[in-house]
Parts: C-alpha cells; sequence; structure tokens
C-alpha cells in the first residue's frame, strides 16, 4: 500500500476494488451464458483497475500494487505435444476447433478456461504481461492494453480503427482462420463476426486472468481481509 494513504481513503479503494472484482466475476458468468458483448464491460472495468493516463491513476495504482503484483499470464508453458500453431493459438489468449459437417467446416472460437490456465499459467511484472503482444502476424502486434483499448473505447476513433485493422490482419495470418475471414468482410472489424468473436473470447481469457491475479494476492493488497473474503469465489 502507499505509505501516504489515509486509513479511510485505502479503505474506500479497496471497496471500489471489491466493486471493480465483482463486475468482472459476475460479467465473465454471464459471459459464459452467452451474452458475448459483455466483453465491453469486462474491458471497460479491466481499463479501470489497471490504465494510468496523463489525467487519471488506475484503481490499483492509486492503491500503490500495480507494480508490486505478479500477473497471470495464461500463455504459460507449452503442454506436452502441443504444436506451433496451437501455441499460437494460446498466445491469442483463445482456443479454436474445426467442425466438418456434410462437407462444410465450421470455427468454433473459445476462451481459456480456468483450469486450462491453471495447468499452465505463469506470472510476469504489470508492464510485461501489460505491454507484450498476444496476438503477432503480417507485421502487427497487438497487447492485452491495445485490446482493453480497442473494446473499452465506445467512441471509437482513429487510433480505435486503426487497432481493429491490425487485429484483423494479424487473425488471416493464423491458417484456422483465413478460410472463416473472406478478403471483403476482413478488411472491417465491425462488419466480422469471427474477428469479434475472437476479440471478445481474448477478453474473456484476459479477466480470468485479472480476477486470479487479484485472488492470489489479495492479503497483500488488503491486510485487512476484506477483500479476501469477496474473491473467494475465484
Amino acid at each position: 500500500m502507499d505509505a501516504e494513504l489515509t486509513d479511510q481513503h485505502q479503505q474506500a479503494l479497496i471497496t471500489r476494488l471489491i466493486e471493480q472484482f465483482g463486475f468482472l466475476d459476475r460479467s465473465g458468468k454471464t459471459f459464459d451464458q452467452g451474452h458475448f458483448s459483455e466483453a465491453l464491460r469486462m474491458a471497460t472495468s479491466i481499463r479501470t483497475l489497471v490504465h494510468d493516463t496523463r489525467n487519471s491513476r488506475s484503481l490499483l495504482g492509486q492503491l500503490g500494487v500495480k507494480q508490486k503484483m505478479s500477473w497471470v499470464d495464461s500463455g504459460g508453458e507449452p503442454l506436452p505435444g502441443e504444436t506451433l500453431g496451437e501455441i499460437m493459438l494460446k498466445m491469442g489468449m483463445f482456443i479454436t476447433t474445426v467442425s466438418v459437417s456434410q462437407g462444410t467446416a465450421s470455427l468454433s472460437i473459445e476462451p481459456m478456461s480456468m483450469n486450462y490456465i491453471l495447468k499452465t499459467f505463469t506470472v510476469c511484472d504489470f508492464d510485461s504481461w501489460w505491454t507484450t503482444p498476444v496476438l503477432v502476424g503480417r507485421g502487427e502486434s497487438l497487447s492485452r492494453s491495445q485490446l482493453v483499448d480497442m473494446l473499452a473505447n465506445k467512441d471509437g476513433g482513429a487510433h480505435v480503427d486503426l487497432l481493429k485493422q491490425a487485429y484483423i490482419r494479424a487473425l488471416r495470418t493464423i491458417p484456422v482462420f483465413r478460410p472463416h475471414m473472406p478478403p471483403g468482410e476482413a478488411k472491417d472489424f465491425d462488419h466480422s463476426e469471427v474477428a469479434r468473436r475472437a476479440a471478445q473470447m481474448a477478453m474473456r481469457t484476459m479477466t480470468t486472468e485479472v480476477l486470479l491475479s487479484i485472488h492470489n494476492q489479495a492479503n497483500g493488497i488488503d491486510p485487512s481481509g476484506r477483500l479476501r473474503s469477496y474473491t473467494s469465489s475465484v
């Protein structure tokens, strides 16, 4: 904790952290019921928790713990027998399967489950977690920070449009995606169901990372124990 924080201010920040943790947890569970638009809310909560700007400080930054925490990285260590393609998909923070019925192939994109992450995850410092590319291809690289910016920025703007275009170009370098992203559709993120679904699933995986990171270090973030009692659902 920041030494300069008064007990009252610290507890007020912990209350806000508990609220944001609850928002993320509930959005994740709603997402798992098929309401994939919750990815936008999850991105907004994660930005509130960790994103610092010239004009505002993140919640975990105000608590003085963001840079001290170890952050769960779902990419983790390769599992025995994993192919390079499977490792690339893991970097993108989603898992894909292709099924064929009556000669037609369909692509399924899913987030990494809690159990899957717990088997493979590593930990890293915040800056590495936030800025290291998680999707790379065709000269493009996108980080968790950029994924959050792309989904949480409801007003859009030129930089968001550029991120969306970069995301599509990077996805199309992954062989399993290419047949499901026609060139015409691949130019417009908002009209590409495959690209939007991949980004939504990546955000669900990222939400699990954040929930686990806070849960695992709840006692260090809040020695009073209040936070720990609210993170037990993870």
